[in-house]
């Protein structure tokens, strides 16, 4: 399981046992150290769970794909490599 996903469960398992974002923060630093999210960002995550949000994972955002792959771009590629 990702770091990060760890960590919601703690900051969900928080808000449904009453404990306040503060708190929670501090739960978190504790147990992760150096690598415990950012206040705004336990905030921000506290903040949804309170909300009535159930998933873990981030929303879907819209822009740019995180990969593509065009067969034109990949022969390209090929091409200017060849030719180095």
């Amino acid at each position: 399981m990702d770091v990060n996903v760890e960590q919601y469960v703690t900051i969900k398992f928080c808000q449904k046992a009453g404990f306040n974002a503060t708190n929670t923060l501090e739960i978190l630093t504790n147990v992760y150290s150096s690598s415990a999210l950012k206040r705004t960002t336990v905030f921000g995550w506290f903040g949804r769970f309170c909300d009535g949000r159930e998933s873990l994972y981030d929303d879907e955002r819209p822009g740019h794909p995180v990969s593509t792959h065009f067969t034109e771009n990949i022969a390209h590629v090929a091409i200017a490599l060849k030719e180095d």
